[in-house]
């Protein structure tokens, strides 16, 4: 007769714990893990602007033609080339007017706004009208008409730029009080297209000795 032999056997658990320091690297990564959305949503250097904005004058840069080395000037609510720049100071006691009044701009800011050097409160913006115009604020006054923009401008190889475009000078009329009106390459409007419109490089000029208006006019 075969014997069986009865064998207990016994369900043995084992309770296995990680060394201490490959749990805290475990630890450290989720962390790190975890914390990353967080600073890849933080702000980085190259989103402060690059460069302050300037106060500079325009100069108009075309080859064999009639506007090379023109400036660029602030007349009637518009700039214009050929025509002496025209400004404002009230007579009021204890208020210094500048004795060398130029044309002077201020920007482009790191919204793309520019602005004329100007003293009087609330300042004079340039913007582009719906024509494209280059055109300015009247003092007081925010206004700037229907569809016109008042950011684009921005510094490229020494000139200033709209919508990454230069500007066209076009005949004025006598009524006007001639010389040449600006206007915004990027606009293809009918005023910047006509007969003896001419494209130029806006190039930015230390201002040297010359001092901005208390007001444009």
């Amino acid at each position: 007769m075969e014997r069986w032999d009865c064998v207990e056997t016994h369900n043995t658990t084992t309770n296995t714990q990680l060394p201490s320091n490959i749990t805290t690297t475990i630890l450290t990564t989720t962390t790190i893990l975890s914390l990353l959305p967080l600073a890849l949503a933080l702000p980085t250097p190259q989103d402060a602007p690059a460069t302050a904005p300037q106060t500079f004058a325009g100069i108009a840069i075309r080859s064999a033609s009639p506007i090379q080395y023109a400036t660029v000037n602030a007349i009637s609510l518009a700039l214009y080339l050929q025509r002496p720049t025209t400004t404002y100071c009230p007579s009021i006691p204890g208020l210094t007017c500048p004795s060398n009044p130029s044309t002077l701009f201020v920007g482009p800011s790191e919204y793309g706004t520019l602005s004329l050097k100007t003293t009087v409160p609330g300042g004079q913006q340039v913007y582009i009208a719906a024509d494209g115009r280059a055109k300015f604020t009247q003092a007081h006054s925010a206004n700037t008409g229907v569809g016109s923009t008042v950011t684009g401008f921005s510094v490229k190889d020494g000139g200033l730029q709209w919508q990454g475009n230069d500007f066209v000078a076009c005949p004025a009329s006598e009524a006007e009080g001639g010389g040449y009106a600006v206007f915004a390459a990027a606009v293809n409007g009918t005023g910047s297209s006509g007969e003896g419109c001419l494209g130029f490089k806006f190039r930015v000029e230390k201002p040297g000795t010359a001092e901005g208006a208390w007001q444009y006019a």
